[in-house]
């Protein structure tokens, strides 16, 4: 089972969570990156 696996997270199921995992990054960058320009236009930020 443990072989098994491992020879299928080689193939295109590792590729998939790969590709799930840096959309993911990729959209908690672009909020964060969001989220970090929009304090920095806040007055309050300056004051």
């Amino acid at each position: 089972m443990t072989v098994w696996r491992i020879t299928r997270l080689t193939g295109i199921d590792r590729c998939r969570a790969q590709v799930r995992f840096w959309i993911l990054l990729s959209r908690i960058d672009f909020a964060s990156l969001i989220a970090l320009v929009g304090d920095l236009i806040q007055p309050e930020f300056w004051a």
